[in-house]
């Protein structure tokens, strides 16, 4: 559901990003990483991601007038030079459709931006494993986002009486791991910001809860891809119709806001 307004929004978020600590000392954190990030070795670290992260700015929400401003750009740069002093994880495209939402909201305090967005990372990264670990098997599922998905296998086939082909399960897989579980679902689910503060205020209540935050992030992924395919007959779920949902689905606000009520429901099937 969509908050009455800014002001609201900023301090629910603000109480679930402070948690057990207080935005003073929130603050102070920050500044000290502020301050690190000055010197020449964390300079020379940002300076390798930089040319990243300037063609990822203008391309996460091509729509925004927020993000046009070369004001609030500089912002999403100084939360990623204080990121790069904090983490030895470094950038990834991915992090800009969390990140840019939270510095929007705090844009007059850019230290809860941080922490939001350090907090939010920690719940997806496992959904990242690959991009963090170039050791790790790639061809080893990750066990919630394969959850999702033999859920939705056994919802499709009670309804149409299909098993998935390998093909489709692959695609399914791909949208509810990389799309929507490692871009903290707003990567999928909106192209603007005022939809990604939709899909945020929905997860941001569990921030420091890892488990609740996954069921909520799986119940999304499970409402969302139940949505595109359940309706949809055997001889519909062509390689085209396929390529075309791992691509880009455009939601409208109202399709979001049906997926997340329909995630609420479904929240119970994933409790851990």
């Amino acid at each position: 559901m969509q908050k009455s307004s800014n002001t609201l929004l900023l301090k629910d978020w603000t109480q679930y990003i402070t948690a057990n600590k207080t935005s003073p000392i929130l603050y102070r954190d920050y500044q000290t990483l502020k301050n690190k990030s000055k010197k020449t070795k964390y300079k020379e670290r940002y300076k390798k991601y930089e040319d990243s992260i300037l063609k990822d700015l203008p391309r996460s929400y091509p729509k925004s007038h927020w993000l046009s401003n070369k004001t609030n750009k500089n912002l999403i740069k100084d939360i990623l030079r204080c990121w790069l002093c904090y983490s030895e994880i470094g950038y990834i495209q991915s992090m800009l459709f969390y990140l840019i939402p939270l510095a929007c909201v705090f844009k007059k305090t850019p230290h809860m931006a941080f922490w939001g967005f350090v907090y939010l990372f920690n719940n997806v990264s496992p959904f990242l494993r690959e991009t963090l670990d170039p050791e790790y098997n790639v061809h080893t599922a990750n066990t919630d986002s394969n959850d999702v998905l033999y859920k939705i296998s056994i919802c499709y086939y009670n309804r149409h009486g299909h098993i998935l082909t390998d093909m489709q399960k692959s695609i399914f897989y791909l949208i509810i791991n990389y799309k929507i579980h490692a871009k903290c679902a707003v990567g999928h689910l909106s192209t603007c910001l005022q939809q990604a503060t939709i899909v945020l205020d929905h997860l941001i209540k569990d921030i420091h809860d890892e488990d609740k935050f996954i069921q909520a992030l799986k119940s999304i992924s499970f409402s969302t891809l139940l949505c595109l395919i359940i309706d949809k007959s055997p001889e519909e779920l062509s390689d085209k119709f396929l390529m075309d949902i791992n691509q880009q689905t455009v939601f409208t606000t109202d399709s979001i806001d049906a997926i997340l009520k329909s995630a609420r429901s479904a929240e119970e099937i994933f409790k851990y």
